[in-house]
């Protein structure tokens, strides 16, 4: 597994690689709902609220997650507007 931080103007970027057997493209929209597995993972341990909770704090915060192939494994990026306001999401 890999993580990095990356800049390209104004978006930062958090982005986390592994090497595991990734998720099909056609399944990537669907691992970011509460409690869905990709079918192949159901005989190993975990919920299938992982990918929901990103997607959660990454939305709270205005971020954009993308899913993508590591080759193998998946690629999640997390992409920050640096010049965005702070929300006011705790108030």
């Amino acid at each position: 597994m890999t993580c990095a931080v990356e800049s390209d103007g104004a978006i930062a970027r958090a982005i986390l690689c592994e090497n595991g057997p990734g998720i099909p493209k056609a399944g990537r929209g669907n691992v970011l709902r509460r409690l869905y597995r990709v079918q192949k993972s159901r005989t190993t341990e975990g919920s299938g609220l992982g990918l929901a909770l990103v997607k959660a704090v990454a939305d709270l915060h205005s971020a954009v997650l993308t899913l993508t192939d590591a080759h193998p494994g998946l690629r999640v990026s997390l992409g920050f507007d640096r010049t965005a306001a702070p929300s006011n999401a705790s108030q």
